[in-house]
């Protein structure tokens, strides 16, 4: 599971999302699982294409939500 990857600011739009992810898939892949997920907020377009361009499908979309106690 690839639970995050961050970006700065200053750098986005440079293809490293991409490369953090396929460096991190060959890493796991590296290890023995035969199949690796990925997780980003379906708002952050960014990270969204980040995944797609390292081969990745998506398959859920997903919905935060927050509560004030």
């Amino acid at each position: 599971m690839i639970g995050f990857v961050g970006v700065a600011p200053g750098h986005r739009g440079m293809g490293y999302s991409r490369s953090a992810v396929s460096r991190g898939t060959h890493i796991l892949a590296a290890h023995g699982p035969t199949e690796t997920r990925g997780d980003c907020n379906a708002a952050n377009i960014g990270m969204f294409k980040g995944f797609e361009r390292a081969g990745f499908t998506n398959f859920a979309n997903r919905r935060m939500y927050s509560r004030k106690l």
